[in-house]
């Protein structure tokens, strides 16, 4: 497997990736400081899996190129990259199954617009992004997405998450570290498992509170909840 090397040939310590490998599968290059994917040699698509955490791609504009760029890409990770949204619909189609989103100032809404022209999108993570309870937007358009990561946004209230309990294909929720105020007043029929860790879960009757909301849920972790106090690895499973 050969690992890409980015061509260092801009200014101020900044990279413009210029990838050029044949047999690359996946490629590794966080910590960079680049700032854009330059041209991508054709018989470099094989690369499946691009990880470009921790670098200064800083426009979502920058994001659809790159996704356009690596025909085979399967998972993109630009975790920790100050992304701006994009105020036009940009032309996009790419088969990537991983979108890794955290710590980069995007919401949700952001993405949601080019949820059409990701058709096997399966696994969003969007932690640390500060969304709050600006609510999510009506009619999701996804027929694909599986797991969805709004862990540490500062979501105050269940309702902000309203338009995700009509995706039937949407079977995974990660919405640790936020501090719910009150338990949900909509129910998610499609989720079978659920992450409320750390979201002060205070008592039994609180729990069950949220768990009546998760009909068909099957798998629970709820770590770091004052009521639960258990191994530091421990996971309810088997919800019933």
């Amino acid at each position: 497997m050969t690992i890409p090397i980015p061509e260092r040939s801009s200014w101020w310590g900044w990279t413009r990736l210029r990838i050029c490998s044949r047999t690359a599968l996946s490629s590794h290059l966080s910590y960079q400081n680049i700032v854009e994917v330059g041209v991508v040699n054709s018989s470099f698509r094989t690369v499946e899996t691009l990880d470009l955490n921790h670098n200064l791609i800083h426009t979502w504009e920058e994001v659809v190129s790159i996704l356009n760029s690596f025909s085979s890409l399967h998972n993109l990770i630009l975790n920790s990259n100050c992304i701006q949204p994009s105020s036009t619909l940009l032309s996009l189609h790419s088969s990537v199954e991983t979108l890794a989103l955290s710590f980069t100032s995007l919401h949700l809404n952001d993405v949601i617009p080019f949820l059409p022209s990701l058709p096997q999108l399966h696994n969003l993570y969007m932690s640390n992004n500060s969304m709050k309870d600006l609510a999510i937007h009506d009619a999701i358009p996804s027929k694909s997405l599986q797991t969805l990561d709004l862990s540490s946004n500062g979501i105050c209230q269940w309702s902000t998450l309203h338009s995700l309990s009509s995706l039937s294909c949407l079977s995974s929720l990660y919405v640790g570290d936020n501090a719910f105020a009150s338990p949900p007043p909509i129910s998610f029929p499609f989720i079978h498992f659920l992450d409320v860790s750390h979201i002060g879960i205070a008592s039994f009757a609180q729990l069950q509170s949220i768990l009546s909301q998760f009909p068909s849920l099957d798998d629970l972790e709820m770590r770091g909840n004052p009521w639960y106090s258990e191994e530091e690895n421990a996971r309810e499973v088997g919800v019933t």
